[in-house]
């Protein structure tokens, strides 16, 4: 029993820390601006949730970004917010929403000075 015991002990031990080790040595994160050359990267849905966090995570990198959300004070609030904490990096926020017809419009005027190297669609609606 005792044989087995051990053996247990150390398959329970293993299985603890194989996560742990591949994490470390497979899934680092990328710097997306030194990868591909980006200065500029655009994200929808940026205002809140997964999308601010997107944002936030290429201004840490140094990538440009243009936020695309609906027109509403949650939009203002993450460009102020970004544009505080990353003052090195410059942040656009562009009111669209993609729900209707013409959305493009606004977000063509504000990038047309500047290449997108990347784009994270995040947006979502409920009907």
């Amino acid at each position: 029993w005792r044989s087995l015991a051990i053996a247990y002990a150390g398959a329970s031990l293993l299985s603890f820390f194989i996560p742990f080790t591949m994490k470390a040595v497979m899934w680092w994160p990328q710097d997306l601006k030194k990868k591909y050359g980006a200065k500029w990267g655009i994200v929808t849905g940026a205002s809140s949730g997964i999308g601010k966090a997107i944002a936030d995570k290429l201004c840490q990198q140094g990538v440009n970004v243009v936020l695309v959300a609906l027109d509403d004070d949650s939009l203002r609030s993450a460009k102020d917010e970004l544009s505080t904490r990353f003052p090195e990096v410059e942040i656009r926020a562009v009111g669209a929403n993609l729900a209707k017809d013409g959305y493009m419009e606004p977000i063509v005027k504000a990038t047309d000075d500047i290449l997108i190297s990347l784009i994270f669609n995040n947006a979502g609606f409920i009907k």
